[in-house]
C-alpha cells in the first residue's frame, strides 16, 4: 500500500539442497547439490537489474 517494502519476503523453492544456512535448522532438502539453494538462503537482485515497467504489474514492480 505504501509503495515500498522494508522487510524480507519469504520464498520457497521446489527443490532445495540438504545444507542449511544459519540460523535455518530445517533439514528438508531433497538433494545434495550446489545447483540448488540451501534452506535459509537469502537472495538479492543486483542494483543493475532492470525490468521494463511494461513487463510486470505495479505490485510486482514494488517487489522487484
Amino acid at each position: 500500500m505504501s509503495g515500498h517494502i522494508d522487510h524480507a519476503i519469504r520464498v520457497t523453492a521446489e527443490t532445495t539442497d540438504r545444507r542449511c544456512v544459519w540460523p535455518a535448522r530445517q533439514e528438508a532438502g531433497a538433494v545434495t547439490s550446489a545447483a540448488y539453494p540451501p534452506m535459509g538462503a537469502r537472495f538479492r537482485l543486483s542494483a543493475r537489474f532492470h525490468l521494463p515497467r511494461s513487463r510486470c504489474a505495479p505490485a510486482c514492480q514494488i517487489v522487484i
